[in-house]
Order: structure tokens, then sequence, then C-alpha cells
């Protein structure tokens, strides 16, 4: 499986900064002594900085105040509802399981139901209003089973969610897809959520 890109970021932040202190230090440029020292590994403690911030310390307790981005990292369960006039048979809920991945920078969607299941291909959350509330949006590719193709075909989707608060609880909103079908979403988090 090929690496994310924020993966490859993180990697590449780490390596220029470890690289460049390094041939600070062979080359020999700076005088002996701790000023210099410290010049020198500068670059590597701040690689390491950012790649902490973004993978872990943005989402601890005094940080997840410094910003507005909510956690809303790991597993939830819900329900995805057609509605009545989306030209689908079945209108009622479908059961489905969410994962979403977060680090600062990135996010990524996983939806499964019984019969397919979604990738989110461009997700971003945007602040809502001055409570704190933001939404998540995203861009999906859902492949349905291979024995439901022909009533079910792979088609592509957009999804906004509703997340009151830093640290939700629940998700809500509204999808629709390129067969001209929408309906809503309804999720709650089945991760023990960290305290506000």
């Amino acid at each position: 499986m090929a690496a994310r890109p924020d993966t490859l970021v993180r990697r590449a932040v780490a390596i220029v900064g470890v690289a460049f202190s390094v041939i600070l230090w062979l080359s020999g440029v700076l005088t002996p002594g701790w000023f210099s020292t410290v010049i020198t590994w500068t670059p590597a403690v701040a690689a390491f900085a950012v790649v902490a911030w973004g993978k872990w310390v943005w989402k601890w307790g005094v940080f997840l105040r410094t910003h507005n981005r909510p956690r809303i990292e790991g597993l939830w369960e819900g329900a995805v509802t057609p509605v009545p006039d989306s030209r689908r048979s079945d209108t009622g809920p479908v059961r489905c399981f969410v994962v979403i991945r977060q680090s600062f920078w990135s996010l990524h969607v996983y939806l499964c139901t019984a019969e397919s299941s979604s990738t989110s291909r461009s997700a971003t959350l945007c602040p809502n209003d001055a409570a704190g509330a933001s939404e998540l949006m995203y861009v999906y590719d859902n492949e349905p089973q291979a024995g439901l193709l022909d009533r079910s075909p792979r088609h592509l989707g957009a999804a906004r969610l509703h997340c009151p608060g830093r640290v939700p609880d629940h998700l809500e909103g509204a999808y629709f897809t390129q067969r001209l079908t929408r309906g809503d979403l309804s999720y709650v988090s089945s991760t023990d959520r960290p305290t506000r």
C-alpha cells in the first residue's frame, strides 16, 4: 500500500531537518561552543516538532484549545438515510460504519455498509460559527460489491457533516451523488472520546 501524501511530507521534513543539521555539524563552519551546537541542531529539532505537532500534539488537551480544528478521528457508527424522492427503491436507513483518520493537516474518511464502501478523495474542515462548530466536507468514491453493480454502479458523491464542538460525540449532515441520489447522514462515536 502506498504511503499517504501527509506521511511522505512528514518524512521529508524530518529527513531534510536532520540532514541540514548533520551537514552543518560536519562542515565545521560554526565555531565550537554551546551556541553553535544550538544553531546546528535547531533545524532537526524544529523538523521533529513540526512532525510531532501534525501527528499528535495538536490534539492534546491544552493544545486543542489553540486552534479551531475539531478532533473527529476514530470509529463512528450510524445510518445513511436516502430521501424518498432520490431515485432509489430502498428509502429506509442503511446501517454503516465510518472510520476517520486525521492529522492536523489531513483527513481521510472511509465508510462501509453491507453493500458498498466509500473512500474520500478530498476532505476539509471549515469553521462554521463562533461557538466552535465546524463542517467536514468531502468528496468520495463509492464502490459497490461486484454482484450489485447492475443496480448500484460505482459513483462519486459529496457529503457535508456538522461537527459540534472541539471533540464531538455525534456528526450529522447530508450527501448527494452523481446518480442524483441524496439523503441524510447521522453518526455517533464508537471510540472513547477524550474529555474536552
